[in-house]
């Protein structure tokens, strides 16, 4: 019996038969697959892949995460025979997160399962292709992915894929090289409201990629999210090194960066 707590839904099977269930929207995907089993009739709910309109319901996530109301149908899928695989993705402001999809999917799939799974309508995809030029200066390119094209056309494995972001090079030059270089090509902000700026990375850092970093901010976004943007796209952990702007340690991570005096074309240092 339905409760003022719970949604009735239709669950459909492979076969074709169906049947109802009333469901806590406060319970996990997981924890709703053995209601599933003890309330079908047939084995074949036993190996409960769910979808909902097509997109597939992940078992961390709460039933309400996904918006099911009463009458809504769930459906039982066979576990597909293509190999599924785990992407890297990070959105404007830096934030990343994974997401676990079948390789035999197409690009504009991808956008649709990062829409429904992560609430982000996606405009573009963009991988993120770190490689070295003649003069041993890191370069880092944006490749876009095309939507006609599947995901397993592209390299993905241990890449990150970039949500919506605009800019499309980025040079990461040593300390030595001539900072004009990296300012002339430029950071192509990814929304208007945006500044590119540069971080320029003490040489005694190791395992970032380049010491000379330019990077697309929002005045807008938190320090905090300027610490992850880095992690994410740079690989620098700022947790175990200081940001000085002006002459001053950046330390608030809840502070804006239009606060904390960032502009266009200002010099953040990091160091030990």
């Amino acid at each position: 019996m339905q409760t003022t707590n719970t949604v009735h839904i239709t669950v459909r099977t492979f076969t074709g038969n169906s049947f109802h269930i009333d469901v806590d929207p406060t319970r996990t995907v997981g924890e709703l697959k053995p209601m599933i089993v003890a309330a079908g009739k047939e084995n074949s709910t036993k190996v409960a892949e769910l979808e909902y309109k097509g997109h597939e319901l992940r078992d961390s996530r709460r039933f309400d995460h996904y918006g099911l109301a009463t009458n809504d149908v769930v459906d039982v899928v066979l576990p597909s025979q293509v190999p599924k695989i785990s992407l890297a993705l990070v959105r404007e402001d830096g934030s990343g997160f994974d997401i676990t999809v079948s390789s035999g999917i197409t690009v504009a799939k991808l956008k649709e399962e990062i829409k429904f799974e992560e609430k982000i309508t996606v405009r573009q995809l963009k991988l993120v292709n770190n490689q070295g030029d003649e003069d041993g200066d890191g370069v880092v390119t944006l490749l876009e992915m095309q939507d006609g094209k599947s995901i397993s056309y592209y390299s993905l494995e241990g890449q990150k894929i970039l949500v919506n972001g605009e800019y499309q090079c980025l040079i990461l030059c040593s300390a030595s090289a001539d900072m004009s270089i990296l300012v002339s090509v430029g950071v192509a902000v990814s929304t208007s409201s945006a500044i590119g700026i540069l971080v320029l990375v003490d040489n005694r850092i190791e395992d970032v990629e380049g010491s000379c970093i330019g990077v697309a901010v929002r005045l807008d976004q938190t320090l905090d999210s300027f610490k992850e943007l880095l992690l994410n796209t740079h690989c620098f952990h700022c947790a175990e090194h200081s940001l000085i702007l002006n002459g001053l340690e950046l330390k608030d991570d809840e502070q804006t960066l239009g606060d904390l005096g960032f502009v266009e074309g200002c010099t953040v240092d990091a160091g030990k």
